[in-house]
């Protein structure tokens, strides 16, 4: 069995010199005894590991469907299909609506969507039989009175020494209008002491 010799370096440059060459063929730097260095042998360092679990098979993915290309032409088809048919589904709920509001109409709940109209009908009440009360603070409220659905619009006047209210009563289908109550800071009255 042969002794393998370690390879020597230059010590100026570093790359591998044999013992015999008096200069280095690479960087031409003179070579003396004891002017090299032996290259050391390249460490190996073994790490245990542990053994690794076998690795799972990849679960089979369903391809993606091919991605179709839309042109300009029919993203606008579409929608004015959609917006139409929004349009003709409105105009059709209207229609019903309108149609048969008096059927429809106590099965909706009452949250006093109509108390404009209802404080413009008040008004034009109080307008003609009680003129005083024109310029009058108006407030509306949406109430039940003995089950059936109104709104209340209160007139309000305010003067320095006394102060006036007028409540009136509005049918949830606009048709129905009627004093509920009048208070004067003075004297009150009431409706039903007529």
């Amino acid at each position: 069995m042969t002794e393998k010799t370690p390879e020597l370096l230059c010590t100026n440059c570093h790359k591998p010199v044999t013992d015999e060459m008096n200069l280095c063929p690479y960087c031409g730097h003179q070579l003396k005894a004891g002017t090299y260095q032996a290259q050391p042998p390249p460490q190996v360092i073994v790490v245990p590991q542990a053994a690794a679990p076998p690795a799972a098979a990849p679960m089979p993915t369903a391809a993606a469907p091919p991605q179709k290309k839309q042109n300009a032409w029919g993203l606008l088809l579409k929608a004015g299909f959609r917006f139409a048919l929004g349009y003709v589904l409105v105009l059709g709920l209207s229609y019903l609506y309108t149609e048969y509001k008096p059927q429809v109409q106590p099965f909706l709940p009452f949250v006093g969507g109509e108390s404009a109209e209802a404080a413009g009908v008040a008004w034009n009440y109080v307008n003609e039989y009680y003129p005083d009360f024109r310029d009058a603070e108006r407030t509306v409220s949406a109430v039940r009175v003995d089950g059936e659905p109104y709104y209340v619009v209160d007139f309000t006047l305010v003067s320095s020494d006394t102060a006036q209210t007028l409540r009136m009563a509005v049918s949830r289908d606009l048709q129905d209008t009627f004093v509920l109550e009048y208070y004067n800071s003075d004297a009150s009255w009431s409706a039903d002491n007529e």
